[in-house]
């Protein structure tokens, strides 16, 4: 049998040759570690694979007049319009081109019905464009219109005149250009800052003037609503809401937001695809119609609105000037215009932008002083905008009779200070007058209590009207200007002054209607103004 110190002597040398042999598993393994842990390289001769970016679709439909057009210029235009898109567009965009000879299109065909999927989303991207051609006095009119799969509607753009033949296919193949628009489907969503992934034109163009996504192009936001099976159920477009390019690496696309809302993008969703699409100037004058939201929608009849640049101006300089006054602030251009009784006007983009010196305006609807509405706007984005904003007649309504109702005060307290300023004399040089006929002149005048209830009913009718029709901005505006009309009452039609004058003169004692007194308390008697000599009449 084997002693303990055989066993001991074993079991050490069992022990060392694990040890070896986990030392030559180390060794062997770690260069095999070493290399998956190091990125791969490319060799030099081999290119990168090329990334999986969708180009937009654009279909496009030319009209042109058979009798004024012969079909071998047809042709030789068709030529060149084809080579102005390839130099313009390259491979960003994927477009076709139909020439038919008439110059007659079809009505605007009804909305088209598109069974879009939640994973089929970059089929919204697509585009048909209808240019017409007519001949009008020698000159050529250009007319078109196009259709976005992703708002599903017709947009007809404004006309443009073209005089010569030669300039003719670059100005068509501009016109064709210029009515597409990008689609960004957004993906994440910020405060002021949005990102998404543009599902068009990501490979970028030949031609950097027709770019179709650039920092400073500004698109609409459009909401998709999608059932439990991802059909595409609704479209939902913010109004008043744009988005600024800021940044753009590829189909990555960063965005500003300006919007007449604090939370115009929902953050969290569910079932529901942010989209934006590209917009632009295209008309040189948008008919703005201004109308106000009560019970019914009426025209707002000579509406004064505000156009200023909707960036804010750059703030002024904290250092005091050499006179030690504060900084003016900077004056922002704006012009002023005025509606009809429709409440209609028009908004002339050339005008309005060479003025303010920027095209992202700032639209303010005045009602009296105060601003009922502030939004953004694209000058010639669009060809008509409504503007509807809360009707506010009542507060207009409370203010005028609160600004009656105060110069009634101001009347008031000017005869009610005449009859004190006479009394005090009577005090100071006392005279055979009676100073009860003073104080019974005074009492017919309108008292504190009346001109309270006076605003009190001013102020329940405004405010029972606006908080009916939804308006709690204007309804707390009305409570704060009959807060301040009751200051004023507080103020001059004050009791105690005529309380003092009467204590005085000794003609109404203030302890009769005061709290009883006890039997055997000296009563108190009222203090005299130094010097003042009460008069003693007969």
């Amino acid at each position: 049998m084997p002693s303990s110190s055989h066993i001991a002597c074993h079991s050490s040398r069992a022990i060392s040759v694990v040890r070896i042999v986990f030392i030559l598993l180390a060794i062997l393994l770690t260069p095999a570690l070493v290399v998956g842990q190091t990125p791969r390289t490319v060799p030099a001769g081999s290119k990168p694979a090329p990334l999986e970016l969708t180009a937009a679709e654009l279909n496009i439909q030319l009209y042109v007049p058979v009798r004024d057009i012969s079909a071998g210029q047809i042709e030789t235009w068709r030529e060149l319009l084809v080579r102005h898109l390839a130099n313009g567009w390259g491979k960003a965009v994927e477009w076709k081109l139909d020439v038919h000879a008439r110059q007659d299109w079809d009505e605007f065909p009804e909305e088209r019905t598109t069974s879009v999927k939640d994973p089929e989303l970059h089929r919204l991207g697509s585009t048909s464009v209808e240019v017409r051609l007519s001949r009008q006095s020698g000159d050529w009119i250009v007319e078109s219109r196009r259709w976005l799969a992703l708002t599903n509607q017709w947009l007809e753009m404004e006309a443009r005149t073209v005089r010569s033949d030669q300039l003719l296919p670059i100005e068509l193949a501009a016109v064709m250009q210029e009515n597409y628009g990008a689609v960004v489907h957004i993906r994440d969503v910020d405060f002021k800052v949005v990102a998404g992934t543009l599902m068009g034109g990501e490979l970028g163009v030949i031609d950097q003037s027709f770019a179709l996504l650039e920092p400073g192009d500004m698109l609409k936001v459009l909401l998709l609503y999608f059932d439990r099976d991802g059909n595409l159920i609704t479209r939902q477009e913010l109004p008043w809401t744009y988005l600024e390019v800021s940044d753009r690496n590829r189909a990555f696309v960063e965005m500003q937001i300006h919007s007449a809302f604090r939370n115009a993008i929902p953050q969290s969703r569910r079932r529901v695809e942010v989209m934006a699409y590209q917009v632009s100037r295209r008309f040189g004058t948008s008919a703005t119609h201004v109308s106000t939201r009560g019970e019914f929608i009426r025209d707002f009849q000579l509406a004064r609105v505000l156009v200023s640049p909707w960036r804010a101006a750059p703030s002024a300089e904290k250092t005091e000037n050499k006179d030690g006054k504060a900084p003016r602030k900077p004056i922002v251009p704006s012009v002023v215009r005025f509606a009809d009784r429709n409440g209609r006007f028009q908004l002339k983009s050339s005008e309005i932008s060479q003025e303010l010196g920027t095209e992202l305006v700032k639209l303010e609807v005045m009602s009296e002083d105060v601003v009922v509405a502030r939004v953004p706007y694209l000058l010639g984005s669009e060809a008509s905008i409504d503007l509807t904003v809360p009707d506010d007649s009542a507060r207009v309504e409370a203010e005028t009779r609160l600004g009656q109702l105060k110069a009634e005060l101001l009347r008031v307290t000017a005869k009610r200070a005449t009859l004190m300023a006479a009394i005090r004399k009577l005090i100071d040089e006392p005279q055979e007058v009676d100073p009860k006929a003073l104080f019974e002149e005074m009492e017919t005048l309108p008292n504190a209590e009346l001109f309270t209830r006076q605003v009190t009913l001013i102020r329940v009718a405004a405010e029972t009207r606006l908080e009916a029709l939804g308006n709690r901005v204007a309804a707390s505006q009305v409570r704060k200007e009959a807060e301040e009309a009751q200051a004023l009452v507080n103020r001059y039609l004050d009791p105690e002054p005529v309380i003092e004058l009467k204590v005085a003169l000794g003609i109404d004692d203030p302890q009769a209607e005061g709290p009883a007194t006890e039997p055997g308390t000296p009563q108190a008697r009222p203090k005299r103004r130094s010097g003042v000599v009460i008069p003693q009449f007969n």
